[in-house]
């Protein structure tokens, strides 16, 4: 009776966790790629996704996912490249991979339904050793290392572009300009911001992804 129980208990508890899988979906996009990375599967203990590959200049389809928490790796031969623990509450997320110290990459999950991230806004992620500073239309942006952070901006000109400049903050008052720019404004694109340091390491750059969303009504 007692084997019998735990089987019951075993059971219910596997049940549980694959009812919490349940229409778990997932976008990724990486900021860089590693040269000749192959296809990849999001693994759990249980289950393993279908293989996909990775962009880095458009966020992927939506894929589903075996559990909230999983080991993004290489197809095969089996390489982890990453641990990807997605929140509890919310289905539908995307996925920036960034370089990672201890592992190829380093997950940042967003909810792609969240709402304070809307249509023309900006989400900006600074993966750099440096403190970015900026002005995007009228609004006011800093990021420290490793910091991300949606911008909402305004002041836009003719209703058709904003005036941008970027920089690396260079003591309290001042900064080294790295870009002066104008962005396009939309009504259809969701825009992530990626900032790192360049192959010397001496300076930031930077690179934009769009992700296409329905215009607000």
């Amino acid at each position: 009776m007692r084997t019998f129980i735990l089987f019951i208990l075993f059971g219910c508890t596997f049940l549980s966790a694959q009812e919490k899988a349940r229409g778990l979906q997932v976008r990724f996009v990486a900021q860089h790629l590693p040269k000749g990375l192959p296809e990849v599967v999001a693994a759990s203990e249980e289950e393993t996704s279908e293989a996909f590959k990775i962009p880095k200049n458009n966020l992927s389809e939506r894929f589903k996912v075996p559990a909230r928490e999983f080991v993004l790796q290489t197809a095969s031969p089996v390489k982890p490249l990453s641990k990807v623990t997605l929140p509890e509450s919310g289905t539908d997320f995307i996925v920036l991979l960034v370089p990672g110290e201890d592992t190829v990459f380093r997950a940042i999950v967003l909810n792609s339904k969240n709402t304070a991230f809307r249509p023309g806004n900006f989400y900006l992620l600074n993966t750099s050793k440096e403190t970015i500073v900026g002005k995007i239309g009228t609004t006011q942006c800093m990021l420290k290392p490793g910091e991300g952070e949606v911008v909402r901006p305004a002041g836009a000109r003719d209703e058709r572009f904003y005036d941008v400049l970027l920089g690396i903050r260079d003591g309290e008052n001042s900064a080294r300009p790295i870009s002066s720019s104008r962005w396009p404004l939309s009504k259809r694109t969701r825009t992530y911001v990626f900032f790192f340091n360049d192959v010397s390491g001496k300076s930031v750059d930077f690179r934009a992804v769009d992700e296409f969303v329905p215009e607000e009504q």
